[in-house]
């Protein structure tokens, strides 16, 4: 038996509208939530992680490779198939509802999740990538 049913057959044993039953009540909600949150979970420097805190930067790019097109789409498994539905049919991205981006690599890093809008492929806008890539296709995980 799941942990939200064993849950919700205790809350029924407790008074409603008592202390106790709202606390548990808040506790099955937020299980709820994070089984049906699907979190794709992002490094970034400070420089773009700071971008994304303060508001300035809604959207992160990911180079169209290999690693990439498995992590994010459910129908390509190679940088073949990418190409192909990018001209022929449609890419099937995976279902993730928010993005974890993370300032490094340590377990007390800063981190902040934001929740996805889309993700496509696209061009990358001045000032928010290298100015190298402008001209580069990229995976693009919009967020709010």
């Amino acid at each position: 038996m799941s942990i939200i049913k064993n849950l919700l057959m205790v809350k029924i044993e407790f008074k409603k509208g008592s202390t106790i039953d709202t606390a548990l009540q808040a506790r099955i909600d937020a299980m709820r939530e994070l089984k049906e949150k699907k979190v794709l979970r992002l490094t970034v420097c400070k420089k773009w992680f700071d971008m994304i805190v303060d508001g300035t930067k809604k959207e992160e790019y990911r180079e169209i490779k290999a690693y990439w097109a498995r992590r994010l789409t459910a129908n390509c498994e190679c940088l073949y198939d990418v190409a192909n539905e990018l001209c022929f049919g449609s890419i099937n991205y995976r279902p993730f509802t928010h993005v974890l981006f993370i300032n490094g690599y340590k377990k007390d890093s800063p981190r902040i999740e934001k929740k996805i809008k889309k993700i496509c492929i696209g061009f990358p806008k001045k000032g928010l990538c290298p100015d190298k890539w402008l001209k580069t296709r990229f995976f693009i995980i919009k967020f709010e």
